[in-house]
């Protein structure tokens, strides 16, 4: 699979099968993301594979806590089962993956190029390097998909994987065979012609060539 293909046919896939994803495969997927471009080549990435079934589990407990709680400040008006069934799919996601992969990375932004600047050059860098592991999950025909924990169990993931306090988890990745194939895009993508523009924010870009 090329490339092009390969971005094409990435999608997050959160329903895996009982297939055990080779180990040669996920190293051919953390080299890629190792191979990652970071600001001054720090390369502030590091890599927890989860193999014990407890941590498994209590990360699974806590993005389900951590979802719900997310729901019923985002939707108050929801209802507790209308809340369980949305926060289902966290849990199948989790359960069935081949891999569970912990992707961290240090704090290794300059205060002269950040100041108070709502931006985090490492957090950009780990988010690069998921990415590369993304597109070559999806180029091994493999399924991938991010997950994230909100601020109400942050700590206590952290505390749950042993990261030093200087350390962030930008997101737990899961890989596996996906249930449903083939892998490609449901969503509609927003034309490109919309997202260009000409020097300036609004002036728009001619896609006509000239």
């Amino acid at each position: 699979m090329d490339l092009y293909e390969a971005i094409r046919k990435r999608v997050a896939c959160r329903a895996f099968t009982k297939q055990m994803v080779p180990k040669e495969k996920i190293l051919k997927i953390l080299e890629a993301g190792n191979m990652a471009p970071s600001p001054e080549n720090y390369q502030p990435w590091e890599f927890i594979i989860i193999e014990d079934p407890k941590i498994r589990e209590a990360l699974t407990e806590l993005k389900l806590e951590s979802r719900r709680q997310v729901l019923k400040e985002t939707y108050p008006n929801l209802n507790d089962e209308e809340i369980e069934k949305r926060v289902q799919g966290n849990k199948t996601a989790l359960q069935t993956a081949s891999y569970l992969i912990a992707v961290c990375y240090k704090d290794v932004d300059n205060p002269a190029e950040t100041g108070n600047m709502k931006l985090s050059f490492s957090s950009i860098a780990a988010w690069t390097c998921i990415s590369y592991m993304w597109l070559a999950a999806t180029a091994e025909g493999l399924g991938m998909s991010p997950t994230f924990y909100s601020y109400h169990v942050y700590n206590k993931v952290k505390k749950l994987l042993g990261l030093p306090e200087n350390y962030h988890l930008a997101a737990v990745i899961r890989i596996g065979y996906p249930a449903k194939k083939p892998l490609g895009r449901k969503k509609t993508v927003k034309p490109l012609k919309s997202k260009l523009h000409l020097n300036t924010f609004g002036n728009p870009y001619s896609l006509t060539m000239e």
